[in-house]
């Protein structure tokens, strides 16, 4: 993006530096962040990139705990006039809130709606697909619903381009950009269900002694291959790749 000198350009730079950061992606350190919401700032004043910018620093407001701040980005988002991109994000944000807040429930209900703009690169931002799966696969399993999550983190297998990628990264190019940090998600939570029991001796003949097992395997899967795509990944992966080949060593060899 920071080839391109346009707005559009520098506001995805921006929201590589910000919203890929709130969900988890390593390699964005403090310097860069707020370099990221500095611009974000200055973009707010363009009639084009005022939405999005606004969405941008709400979910960074949101990452960093701040209930004041992101309800004041979903207030400018819900007074931007005659606005579809603007409504679009601020249904997102507003789920986004409720999540931070603990209301998980109520969080993957307020965003159901949103799912109609995930086709097509509709939901007002080319982060905003991945934003709203993975933050509903992040209060599924806080729900205890870990089958709803996996769901959720499996919508990067839709690929879908507009026209011949060329430009600054749309949806389906920052979907494939962020589907390693799902799959480290999925395997996660694949190698806490895996978990043996301490009774397990006693229920060798239940059937979810199997599911165990599998979700091993599924484990087991998920960090070997992301230990391929990381092979040469920069040291800030080194903490995941840590902790991915030592589960492989544990349980998978």
């Amino acid at each position: 993006a920071a080839l391109f000198d346009t707005d559009q350009a520098r506001l995805e730079a921006a929201e590589w530096r910000v919203v890929a950061h709130a969900l988890g992606l390593p390699g964005v350190g403090p310097t860069e962040i707020e370099r990221g919401r500095n611009a974000l700032r200055e973009l707010l004043s363009e009639p084009t990139s005022r939405a999005r910018a606004a969405w941008a620093l709400g979910v960074a407001a949101a990452h960093r705990g701040d209930a004041a701040e992101t309800q004041v980005w979903i207030d400018t988002l819900q007074a931007i006039p005659s606005d579809t991109v603007a409504e679009r994000l601020a249904i997102l944000l507003s789920a986004i809130d409720r999540g931070a807040r603990g209301d998980w429930q109520d969080a993957p209900d307020i965003s159901h709606s949103a799912l109609q703009y995930d086709s097509a690169g509709r939901g007002g931002s080319p982060f905003a697909r991945a934003t709203l799966h993975l933050k509903r696969a992040e209060w599924y399993d806080s729900l205890g619903q870990s089958d709803e999550a996996d769901k959720s983190r499996l919508w990067y297998e839709h690929f879908e381009f507009l026209g011949f990628p060329l430009g600054v990264a749309q949806t389906s190019e920052i979907d494939w950009a962020l589907s390693p940090l799902a799959r480290m998600q999925r395997g996660r939570v694949a190698a806490i269900r895996s978990e043996d029991s301490l009774w397990s001796w006693l229920v060798q003949l239940l059937p979810w002694v199997e599911g165990k097992a599998l979700h091993r395997l599924r484990a087991c899967a998920y960090f070997d291959r992301l230990g391929e795509l990381w092979t040469d990944a920069d040291a800030t992966y080194d903490s995941l790749k840590n902790e991915l080949e030592t589960y492989l060593e544990r349980k998978c060899r």
